[in-house]
């Protein structure tokens, strides 16, 4: 668990040092983003989606640390990295991704789609290691002075590669979450 926290202390690091390059370049941007969600996994296939929501269901919280460049006005790319933890079962795991943020409407810069794709560094669990992670979220850019405040709802989901199977099997996660980013 240290080496995760390690590894989020120094990209947050990173997001800060390129706030520097930003001043230089109106291009560059840095930022934080926290989640909370309600997150659910597959059950039995009879079961449906009630019985997923019900049975399985728990919170989850993430903490990601982003940078990136606006390659035109509208579109950035960038890249970050965090931690995703689920409460309920104490299971985690650090995910590393490419972040694309895109502003689609000219009369209105603010509302931005944003979607990472990646892969971990490492999990913490009993029996799976999570492989591929992709969110998918829609906000609004608030801006006060140098900051902007970027409330956002969205989509995480999680495949996991599991190592050992037990009396329950899972290989995905789903996660709807509101976020909160920061970006300087």
């Amino acid at each position: 668990m240290k080496k995760y926290l390690v590894v989020t202390i120094c990209l947050t690091l990173l997001a800060v040092t390129s706030q520097a390059q930003k001043k230089e370049n109106a291009r560059w941007w840095a930022g934080i983003e926290l989640m909370e969600g309600y997150t659910f996994k597959p059950s039995k296939p009879e079961g449906g989606f009630l019985a997923d929501l019900n049975n399985n269901s728990n919170t989850a919280a993430a903490f990601h640390a982003v940078t990136g460049y606006y390659v035109t006005n509208n579109l950035s790319l960038g890249l970050g990295a965090g931690f995703m933890g689920y409460n309920r079962e104490r299971e985690g795991y650090v995910p590393v991704f490419a972040d694309v943020r895109y502003h689609p409407l000219k009369n209105c810069e603010k509302l931005l789609l944003n979607a990472q794709l990646g892969t971990s560094l490492g999990s913490e669990g009993d029996n799976y290691k999570a492989k591929f992670t992709s969110d998918l979220s829609v906000g609004y850019s608030l801006r006060w002075k140098a900051v902007s405040f970027i409330p956002a709802i969205g989509f995480n989901y999680t495949k996991f590669d599991v190592k050992r199977l037990g009396t329950e099997e899972h290989k995905n996660r789903g996660t709807v979450y509101l976020k909160l980013g920061i970006t300087f």
